[in-house]
């Protein structure tokens, strides 16, 4: 944890010592009465927390926010509904990376089963955001859903923001090769790729259809290709 990430904004909170935070202020941060280290509030401030009290079963701590929350580029991936393990190092790596929404949209090819997961049906999806955005030493996590299908999500953008499919058999240009603006819609398909009617679906709405390359990647690698590639071509890397 580069940063530590707590869900309101207060002068003064308690940590359970069972909490892997307070376990990471005590034996990685090595913090003692007095000591110091960068905190924040989840899409909020940040600041310095600072270690006031250690009790039986709780530290008490106290803080002075200082700086605003950063901004998010508005980059907004619309993805097939992987397998939850899958899932899992994509709401980590992407909330490092740095993206504004992350939409995980049942297509022809995603396994139904896959909502049902706990991942989904407890907060665990939550708290790899936050895991992800303690790396990056940023307060901000992506807003997620996961209960819509592709065609639901798709009618919700309007007709101006940039939306670009990567397809590795339809794709006609690379996407470093694809001119890009923000607001950006980047749409991945499920392991499996895009079925006939979900690419129909999405020419429909304005898509375009680019490739990665010849090789066939997994989903999240694929997505922390594309992200880069967008950054980098954006100036935001």
């Amino acid at each position: 944890m580069n940063i530590i990430l707590f869900d309101k904004e207060s002068q003064t909170q308690t940590l359970p010592k069972s909490d892997l935070r307070a376990q990471h202020i005590l034996k990685v941060l090595k913090c003692d009465l007095g000591d110091s280290f960068h905190a924040g509030v989840i899409d909020g401030p940040s600041g310095q927390g600072t270690l006031t009290a250690i009790k039986d079963k709780e530290l008490v701590l106290n803080f002075s926010w200082t700086e605003t929350p950063q901004k998010t580029e508005e980059i907004i991936f619309i993805i097939g509904l992987p397998r939850p393990q899958t899932a899992r190092k994509i709401l980590n790596t992407l909330s490092t990376l740095g993206d504004s929404k992350l939409h995980f949209v049942q297509t022809d090819k995603s396994d139904r089963n896959y909502i049902s997961s706990k991942l989904w049906a407890t907060d665990e999806w939550h708290q790899h955001l936050i895991d992800g955005a303690q790396q990056a030493f940023t307060t901000r996590i992506p807003d997620v859903r996961w209960d819509q299908s592709l065609y639901k999500t798709l009618k919700t953008f309007s007709p101006d923001i940039t939306k670009i499919a990567l397809d590795n058999y339809e794709g006609q240009e690379a996407l470093g090769q694809t001119d890009i603006s923000l607001p950006l819609a980047l749409a991945i398909g499920p392991e499996q790729g895009w079925a006939d009617r979900d690419r129909e679906m999405l020419l429909r709405y304005g898509f375009r259809l680019s490739h990665l390359g010849q090789r066939v990647l997994r989903v999240e690698t694929a997505c922390v290709s594309a992200l880069s590639i967008v950054k980098a071509k954006l100036g935001l890397m």
